[in-house]
């Protein structure tokens, strides 16, 4: 889990970079989200959460590779429509 960077404050970078930044950035924050779902509704077992840092704050994400990789795939396929603003709620 990497930090929240800021947002470029160049009126040259294109709308289409911008909402793909934007659109990356909100997965980002939904990926963390989801695993503190799963986690604080026991939905998994606690021992396949560890403690990591996000965003710089103390956060459990699941380690177990097939919830890793079902919270990062589902992400994935939203962010695309995330940046093309095809997405009114999530």
């Amino acid at each position: 889990c990497a930090p929240l960077g800021a947002l470029p404050d160049n009126p040259h970078h294109s709308t289409m970079a911008d909402a793909a930044t934007r659109a990356r950035h909100l997965c980002d924050f939904l990926e963390v989200a989801t695993h503190t779902i799963l986690k604080e509704r026991n939905l998994y077992p606690a021992e396949i959460f560890s403690d990591r840092r996000c965003f710089g704050v103390p956060v459990s994400m699941a380690r177990h590779p097939d919830v890793e990789a079902y919270v990062k795939k589902t992400l994935k396929s939203v962010e695309p429509l995330l940046a093309a603003g095809s997405v009114e709620a999530v």
